[in-house]
């Protein structure tokens, strides 16, 4: 328990960060939350061709780290990613009562987002024993009671649902319908995504998850470069090429889902594996407004699921709220839901 004020400006640092200072944000990160440093470091370094401004780090060595940034469009806002901490309120309290001295005239926190949407945001909520997947919140199960301890609360809601291989099969022994199948082969142009052929895709890919998501409060884009290098660089190891697909409608890019080998991931990054572990992830679908509500979702879905052995086990992906398509709970039992969380702080004195 954090006795004495911490006097925040020692520890506070305004971008760009120095390599030595990184080295240090590395171990205090791995500290009190192991996971791989590789993106974090790129993204940091990348910092200054996103669209945000006024990036500072709060950290104390392995007790605490937050990254303070604002998007280049928003006067009112204040995001916070990157956050660390052991698990002391008291520290958390006084960190967050520092930062709004720092963004005083601002009406809002909102996060965690590492710096964009494209990258890992929100916290977990339940499920701590299962394994994260690729792109998952890997946070500790005390971070949510320390925003809420501090005046936050939650903003929007997300959920992952796991699919045991009994659930699955059920829907591949009898309830796929085959013909979406072949609707899907007549209808659309589909192509299968593989660390080779994704290149032939890749603008059409940005220019689409661009222009579907650039409407979300949350949502801060980056250039085609950061898509290529960071994010698509982190998928390419992973992806499944046999239930990866993009799907063509007369030479334009009506939509495409990505599926990922969790097995590999968990394997490559020494997670822990549980009996429940998924075996693939179906992470990154996108739909062409022009294609929205007119049933493509249910093709592309009933296309990968027709592409499933028996005996494997699926895990959709982090679905906000108002998307939460793949509910098979109620009908066919043996599914998990895993929900997290997006966070707001409005500042009182305003």
């Amino acid at each position: 328990m954090i006795i004495n004020k911490i006097d925040f400006k020692h520890y506070c640092f305004h971008y760009p960060f120095s390599t030595t200072l990184v080295d240090e944000l590395q171990s205090t990160v791995n500290t009190l939350n192991p996971q791989d440093f590789a993106q974090t470091r790129k993204l940091i370094e990348s910092a200054e061709q996103l669209p945000i401004k006024n990036i500072q780090l709060i950290m104390i060595p392995n007790q605490l780290t937050v990254i303070l940034y604002q998007s280049l469009d928003s006067d009112t806002i204040v995001n916070f990613g990157f956050f660390e901490s052991i698990n002391d309120q008291e520290l958390v309290n006084q960190c967050f009562d520092f930062i709004q001295t720092q963004y005083g005239d601002k009406k809002q926190l909102v996060g965690p987002i590492n710096f964009s949407t494209f990258f890992k945001y929100r916290f977990k909520l339940n499920c701590f024993e299962r394994s994260n997947f690729l792109g998952e919140p890997n946070n500790l199960s005390y971070y949510p009671s320390l925003l809420e301890g501090c005046g936050f609360s939650v903003d929007k809601t997300y959920h992952s649902q796991y699919s045991s291989a009994k659930a699955l099969d059920v829907i591949l022994n009898g309830e796929l319908d085959l013909k979406l199948v072949e609707q899907s082969k007549k209808n659309f142009s589909i192509k299968s995504i593989d660390k080779n052929s994704i290149a032939n895709y890749i603008q059409d890919i940005y220019e689409l998850v661009i222009a579907q998501f650039k409407h979300k409060s949350e949502f801060n884009p980056i250039s085609f470069e950061l898509f290529e290098s960071i994010y698509i660089d982190e998928i390419l190891n992973y992806i499944h090429p046999r239930y990866s697909f993009v799907y063509y409608y007369h030479g334009q890019l009506a939509g495409f889902n990505f599926m990922f080998d969790h097995k590999k991931y968990a394997t490559e990054n020494k997670l822990k594996m549980s009996d429940s572990c998924s075996d693939l992830i179906y992470k990154t679908v996108c739909i062409h407004e022009q294609f929205q509500g007119k049933g493509l979702f249910k093709l592309m879905n009933g296309y990968t699921l027709a592409q499933y052995p028996h005996g494997i086990s699926t895990t959709g992906a982090t679905m906000e709220d108002s998307q939460f398509v793949l509910n098979y709970s109620d009908k066919y039992g043996e599914v998990q839901t895993i929900d997290y969380a997006l966070y707001k702080k409005h500042y009182e004195n305003n």
